[in-house]
C-alpha cells in the first residue's frame, strides 16, 4: 500500500482545529506540551508505532517518526521535484552522527504541501497553516530564543504503512 498524501482540502479543514477534535482516544491534554504535532500527523496518516496516544491509538513522537521515513535529510537536500513530504523542525543537537532524530526537547513536525506547512501549535492549541519560512521563523523564536542554537529543517517521506 503506498504512502498517503493528505489532500489540500483535507489538511485545510483541519486549520483551526483543537486537538480534542481530532483524537478520538482522549489524549487531548496540552498542558505537559505533549508531542501534538506528531499526534496530529499520525492521525492523519494512521501512523501506529512507537509510542502511542492510546493502546490502539497513533504516534505521538517526532523523533520515532522521522527515523521510521526511508527518504530523510536536511531540507535543503530534498530532491527539488518533490512538492509533498513531512517537515521536521529541530537543533543540531537533536540530529546523531548517524542521521537519525535523537529524543530530547525542541522538536516540531507537519506536512508540507508545496507552498504551506499544516502543523498542530500546543501554544496556540490549534492546527496552523503557514509558510515555510514563517513556520521556521516561529520555531527559531520559540526554540532558540538566545540566538545561539538555530533551528534546522528536514524533510521525509516513504513510511511504512
Amino acid at each position: 500500500m503506498p504512502e498517503r498524501i493528505v489532500p489540500v482540502a483535507e489538511l485545510d479543514g483541519y486549520v483551526g482545529d483543537n486537538i480534542s477534535e481530532i483524537c478520538t482516544f482522549g489524549f487531548i491534554s496540552e498542558v505537559d506540551h505533549h508531542n501534538h504535532c506528531a499526534h496530529f500527523v499520525s492521525h492523519l496518516l494512521s501512523l501506529r508505532f512507537g509510542a502511542k496516544c492510546a493502546p490502539k491509538g497513533v504516534s505521538i513522537r517526532v523523533n520515532q517518526i522521522y527515523n521510521r521515513c526511508g527518504q530523510r535529510g536536511a531540507w535543503s537536500a530534498k530532491p527539488a521535484t518533490r512538492k509533498y513530504s513531512l517537515i521536521f523542525a529541530t537543533q543540531s543537537s537533536n540530529m546523531g552522527h548517524d542521521g537519525n532524530m535523537m529524543d530530547g526537547p525542541n522538536k516540531h513536525m507537519g506536512i508540507w504541501s508545496d507552498p504551506y506547512v499544516y502543523d498542530y501549535s500546543t501554544m496556540n492549541h490549534q492546527v496552523l497553516k503557514e509558510l515555510v519560512l514563517d513556520f521556521l521563523s516561529r520555531l527559531d523564536g520559540v526554540y532558540n530564543p538566545g540566538g545561539n542554537n538555530p533551528v534546522r529543517l528536514f524533510y521525509g517521506y516513504e513510511l511504512p504503512v
